[in-house]
């Protein structure tokens, strides 16, 4: 043991006298290697960088390419070729910046080539970028370096124009009153009777133009336009009282019971004489309007005030559209018949009757008993819809958070159930003598003219003097248009005049694209939500119900779904099936740089809807970028890039 303790002592020691002899022969060669070690972690870091430009240059490039797709222009032109090279740069500026812009340095450059035979776009780009570590020794100087996309490699930006892929999209777009503000007036949020191109219905209405024309040569691309304020107006095939067009609106919800008894067609031109009612419970005699017996005592006043109204309707609209402006005309020419000299509710009916062919005419005799048994549910209807009481928290729709059966209604989105309630509006103002459901698809009525004027021009005597003047030439505009080409669809929006006005209930609309697209072939299904994101109070709890019991997830998975296909609920299982939401506000900046909150705060349930996956969320704070937003969702839900190397 003593020996072995005498040895480790002197090889101790022997260690520690080589270090401390050798030390300045590792220092000095260290040195001379320094700047060499320091070059090449330089260069490294610069390769990195340039790489990291380099692969987000591609994706920019391909992301360009696309958007020349769906333009389509094929340079053409001086002025296509300009309008490639705008587009190109608008989102390899995005790519490369963060900025949507289309101006180029002069140390970047772009190419963009037509191939006719392929039906091909080519993107070249170069730019220089200045390396993150400067490097300086008499061999190697760090300058500018060159990036470009390599177009013979994958990540070419070349796309087959001759797509074999089909599609079908919605465009689910607001028309209600809040759309005809100025583009720019963030804080509008009501009808603005101004004119010119500069609202956000108008920048809406350029995007979808422009974009459908880019597609309207393409098969197997199918469009449809579902409008929507509270309620969606469609076509009914059918003519009003003086002669133009007819309409109805569609309502895609499911009622409780007892509202889903109601004959909503039937009563759309009914007046419920509503003032007597509330008076009657204030004063304690009604406590449930549904309760109430309001034939026992009140028979003839009930009967006497629908007549007399419906005669109104005809005096002062109907009657003037064609001329007749007097009694003696509306008897004369058929429309009315005379009763009685004195008007007096004890009759049950007014002194005139007019349109009493009419097979939905209230008094007649088999509808007598239509009228006792609904009248008490359409009551209570009036006052979910049009009270100030809190409690129920309503909108101006028969179909609110007091009336509508979310869980069925979700059930029925794929299924053999009647999908929606639809009723003939009747051609008048918001009018409640003439129309319980005076604040549903306004949109039609601003547009025909027959709204008119601001608050103070609005007076009873202007609205039945625009109604009279304009319902002969009505037309159903804005409107449901199902899924057709891009030529129809772009025909339809051209040849048409919107000026829409009305409440938001953006559910509505949402929920009647299903059975729209539900109906089309395409292996993609895709729905873009267009709107000022301003529901009104009432019908944002409808909606936030909605998405809470997954009616997004429900959506989707019902278009990919193949059982639904072998029963008959869809037309074609899909491959893929989206939802976007394209939010149009100017006052909206910076998105990329979006926390939860912010998210949350812009788009409410939406954000929960998509997933909160934010590639479904989009800003459109301009024309421009409604259009690009668009064409970006279409062609990413269906595009596949091709390899230049077809041969590999």
């Amino acid at each position: 043991m003593k020996k072995n303790k005498i040895l480790f002592k002197k090889y101790k020691s022997f260690d520690f006298d080589f270090l401390a002899n050798t030390t300045g022969s590792i220092i000095i060669p260290f040195a001379i290697m320094l700047p060499t070690i320091f070059l090449c972690l330089g260069m490294g870091v610069n390769y990195a960088y340039t790489f990291k430009n380099k692969t987000a240059l591609s994706e920019a490039t391909n992301e360009a390419a696309l958007a020349l797709v769906a333009l389509n222009n094929k340079n053409l032109t001086q002025e296509n070729k300009e309008r490639n090279k705008e587009v190109a740069l608008n989102y390899i500026n995005y790519y490369l910046t963060k900025d949507i812009n289309s101006n180029i340095d002069d140390k970047s450059s772009i190419n963009i080539n037509y191939n006719e035979s392929e039906k091909e776009y080519y993107v070249y780009y170069t730019n220089d970028v200045e390396p993150l570590v400067k490097i300086e020794n008499d061999n190697l100087t760090s300058s500018s370096i060159t990036i470009a996309n390599n177009i013979e490699t994958y990540g070419n930006t070349r796309k087959t124009f001759l797509n074999t892929d089909t599609i079908d999209v919605a465009f689910v777009t607001d028309f209600s009153g809040s759309i005809t503000c100025s583009y720019n007036d963030s804080n509008c949020n009501t009808y603005s009777s101004g004119q010119g191109d500069q609202r956000r219905l108008d920048y809406m209405r350029k995007a979808i133009s422009e974009l459908v024309e880019s597609y309207s040569d393409k098969i197997g691309y199918k469009f449809a336009l579902v409008p929507y304020d509270i309620g969606v107006p469609i076509e009914n095939g059918k003519k009003n009282l003086a002669g133009g067009d007819s309409y109805s609106c569609s309502i895609p919800f499911k009622l409780k019971p007892p509202y889903n008894t109601v004959d909503y067609d039937f009563w759309a031109d009914k007046y419920v004489q509503f003032s007597e009612w509330v008076s009657l419970k204030e004063a304690g005699i009604i406590t449930d309007y549904l309760a109430f017996d309001y034939f026992a005592e009140h028979a003839n006043s009930i009967f006497y005030y629908i007549d007399r109204n419906n005669y109104e309707y005809y005096r002062r609209v109907i009657g003037p559209s064609k001329g007749f402006n007097s009694d003696f005309d509306l008897v004369n020419n058929n429309l009315c018949i005379k009763r009685h000299s004195v008007p007096s509710t004890q009759h049950g009916e007014y002194k005139y009757g007019c349109g009493i062919e009419r097979d939905d005419y209230a008094l007649k005799q088999e509808n007598l008993q239509k009228v006792e048994e609904q009248y008490p549910l359409l009551v209570q209807i009036y006052d979910f819809m049009y009270t100030d009481n809190r409690e129920y928290d309503t909108h101006y729709s028969f179909a609110n958070t007091m009336t509508i059966d979310v869980d069925g209604t979700i059930k029925a989105l794929f299924s053999n159930e009647k999908k929606s309630i639809t009723f003939t509006r009747p051609i008048i103002p918001t009018m409640a003598e003439h129309t319980p459901f005076s604040a549903m698809c306004l949109s039609p009525i601003y547009s025909n003219k027959v709204m008119v004027g601001n608050d103070n021009e609005l007076t009873y005597f202007n609205l039945y003097k625009n109604t009279s003047e304009n319902i002969a030439s009505f037309k159903n505009s804005p409107r449901l248009v199902k899924l057709t080409d891009g030529a129809e669809l772009l025909n339809y929006i051209k040849s048409s005049e919107w000026l829409p006005g009305g409440g938001t209930d953006t559910m509505s609309g949402f929920l009647t694209s299903v059975p729209v697209l539900s109906e089309g072939e395409g292996n993609h299904k895709v729905i873009i939500l267009m709107s000022d994101g301003k529901d009104d109070s009432g019908a944002d709890r409808v909606r936030d119900e909605f998405i809470r019991r997954k009616v997004c997830k429900t959506i989707k998975d019902g278009f990919m779904n193949q059982d639904y296909e072998d029963k008959g609920f869809i037309a074609k299982k899909a491959a893929s099936a989206a939802i976007h939401f394209i939010k149009l506000d100017p006052s909206v900046a910076n998105m990329n740089q979006f926390s939860e909150q912010d998210y949350l705060r812009e788009f409410g349930a939406w954000y929960e809807c998509v997933g909160r996956d934010k590639n479904y969320l989009h800003v459109a704070t301009d024309y421009e970028s409604i259009l690009d937003i668009s064409k970006h969702i279409i062609e990413s839900e269906t595009g596949n890039f091709i390899s230049t190397n077809k041969g590999e």
